[in-house]
């Protein structure tokens, strides 16, 4: 998945240019690929980025952030907008239902999802403003996750990540260092290895087990090898460069994009 990227799509407005703030690609059919546009709402491409079109039936909130194809549910799209909240697609994209009940700020910058164990089981994991929210199997009704936050003066998050290497642990980069919350226990904690480090981006890689942190003026890119315990400056010629965004090569997970 890529996140908050700029890149060129051409319109049906014959606009050249959008902000891209989130891409996700079907784990299905690699050519459906759905693009979470800034302003514009959301875009689908069925022919791998050729060719694109608008899809905002039943979207009401412009703003889109973020944008995820589930990982279980063949159609099933999931959509964050920042004051909207969050959406749902059972039909590729094709129209939306808003799904906000118990969500107790409708600024949603990011997704993140899970498998829960059981078949055709997803959990979904949301940051907003303010908050982190949980919503699993067939519910319908948000549950906070944010205790132990305390934030103010609008979007403070920057990277939201789940590690199941172990035990799974939700990650949480905002400008005033680095969280983690055990999913099963109360509470975040505050990473001490990373404390005041303005984190602006977060990529956790399942295959080697890496969990990799960009920053803001902070030292560049950071990495953490035993779940989040201790970190060691990585990339040379990045401490002052802001990271927007971190991927990495899925057939190499040695290989880190900034």
């Amino acid at each position: 998945f890529l996140t908050r990227a700029s890149v060129v799509l051409a319109s049906p407005q014959d606009d050249p240019f959008y902000f891209i703030r989130a891409i996700s690609i079907d784990p299905r059919r690699s050519e459906t690929i759905y693009a979470a546009v800034e302003n514009q709402g959301l875009m689908k491409s069925t022919d791998g980025g050729s060719h694109w079109k608008l899809i905002n039936k039943g979207i009401r909130n412009y703003l889109a952030y973020d944008v995820k194809a589930s990982l279980n549910t063949p159609g099933k799209v999931y959509a964050a907008t920042w004051g909207g909240g969050f959406y749902l697609s059972r039909d590729e994209g094709e129209s939306w239902e808003e799904n906000n009940m118990e969500l107790g700020n409708t600024a949603v910058g990011s997704i993140v999802l899970a498998r829960d164990g059981k078949v055709g089981g997803e959990r979904i994991f949301v940051e907003t403003s303010t908050d982190v929210f949980e919503l699993s199997g067939e519910k319908t009704t948000w549950k906070s996750l944010g205790d132990g936050l305390a934030f103010w003066n609008g979007p403070q998050f920057q990277g939201f990540v789940l590690a199941d290497g172990g035990p799974a642990v939700l990650y949480l980069g905002t400008e005033y260092g680095l969280f983690k919350k055990t999913l099963g226990e109360s509470g975040w904690k505050k990473v001490e290895a990373m404390k005041e480090k303005r984190i602006t981006a977060l990529l956790y890689h399942p295959r080697s087990d890496v969990l990799y942190a960009g920053t803001l003026g902070s030292g560049g890119i950071f990495v953490s090898r035993d779940h989040g315990k201790s970190w060691s400056r990585s990339g040379e010629g990045l401490e002052k460069v802001w990271i927007r965004y971190l991927a990495a090569n899925p057939s190499d997970p040695r290989i880190v994009y900034a």
